[in-house]
């Protein structure tokens, strides 16, 4: 009897463990900072902190362009964009 209530206590608290790790997985955080009179970095924190991902853009004339990590810049415009909350 008592190693099925053993076995039972087990399996509920990995089973509640896995859960929490799966709800938390999704949790994200978002940080704007404005870099200088013409840049904005958007850094978006995954993981409780492990995976994060920077992106910065630069406003000029025609509009924001995306500064990639080799130097490129390329227009917001010319590329899709996916906004969700």
């Amino acid at each position: 009897m008592h190693f099925v209530e053993n076995a039972f206590a087990v399996v509920l608290c990995l089973l509640m463990a896995a859960g929490l790790i799966a709800i938390t997985a999704t949790w994200r955080s978002n940080t704007i900072e404005f870099v200088g009179n013409d840049r904005m970095r958007i850094t978006e924190t995954k993981w409780w902190g492990m995976r994060s991902k920077e992106t910065l853009y630069r406003s000029t004339l025609s509009g924001l362009a995306v500064m990639r990590p080799n130097g490129d810049e390329v227009p917001v415009a010319s590329q899709p964009i996916r906004l969700a909350h």
